[in-house]
């Protein structure tokens, strides 16, 4: 789809062109030459008249398509964290019921627990031990996840609204200029 842009002519008429009539010359109706001007300044021009609240058109901004595409994928690292972190919860490692452990295995547990003697580990207690590392490193990653995507979010918010505060500020100044010309 080709974007159609609105210059003034002289005469009063709108000359509507495309981006790529950019930096050429058109002749109008009323038979005068006017000049399209850069693709750049179409842009300025089409923003400042948005900003303005005179268009009905919505303003064009070329950051638009990555604004959104970087809130979406921060709100996507979020949901992830979340997600894992409600899985992380569901799994999150225990020992073993000690009724289900052989007597002997127990028996000898409680007498290293007793005794403060250090003796070999039991299987159990390594697995326990194994799996809460594993667990935790899992945890921190999945914390690390969800400061990323609230960090993106965050800034592509900043970033948009700082956009929009500086557009009307332009157009705001550029009001202010025309308003102290003296009309010819």
């Amino acid at each position: 789809m080709n974007r159609q842009y609105e210059i003034a002519c002289e005469c009063g008429r709108k000359v509507s062109v495309s981006a790529g009539q950019s930096g050429t010359t058109l002749v109008c109706q009323c038979g005068r030459q006017v000049t399209v001007p850069s693709w750049g300044e179409l842009l300025r021009q089409e923003t400042r008249v948005a900003v303005a609240g005179t268009s009905e058109q919505a303003s064009y901004s070329p950051l638009a398509g990555w604004v959104t595409g970087f809130r979406w994928l921060g709100l996507g690292l979020i949901l992830l964290a979340v997600l894992g972190m409600l899985y992380l919860y569901r799994t999150m490692p225990s020992l073993p019921d000690l009724h289900r452990v052989p007597p002997a295995v127990v028996y000898n547990y409680f007498r290293v627990l007793r005794t403060g003697v250090d003796g070999p580990m039991p299987r159990f207690e390594r697995d326990f031990i194994e799996h809460e590392r594993i667990w935790r490193g899992l945890w921190d990653l999945v914390i690390l996840v969800a400061i990323v995507g609230a960090i993106l979010v965050a800034g592509i918010t900043v970033a948009e609204w700082w956009e929009q505060r500086h557009q009307k500020r332009v157009a705001e100044a550029e009001d202010g200029d025309e308003e102290k010309t003296p009309p010819e």
